[in-house]
């Protein structure tokens, strides 16, 4: 994600939280995918679904912590 928020471009706002839950829910889903071929592990739609809802949190939680701390950077000046 930080190497969409740092290009000079003019990107959508909403562009890098959409690749990175994007992201977040492709590899979940691979790892479960990967886990029908090693022994001892079984591949879990409810193990995917938490993992895409904790990607889908981080980048939330992520997209807070950037709006409120520019606020308050602009708060203090």
């Amino acid at each position: 994600m930080r190497a969409f928020l740092s290009i000079n471009q003019e990107v959508p706002p909403y562009l890098p939280w959409l690749v990175t839950i994007l992201v977040v829910i492709l590899y979940a889903a691979s790892d479960e995918w990967h886990q029908l071929y090693v022994k001892a592990r079984v591949p879990d739609i409810a193990d995917w679904i938490a993992d895409s809802l904790g990607g889908v949190f981080g980048a939330f939680a992520m997209y807070m912590w950037r709006r409120f701390s520019s606020r308050s950077k602009l708060i203090s000046s």
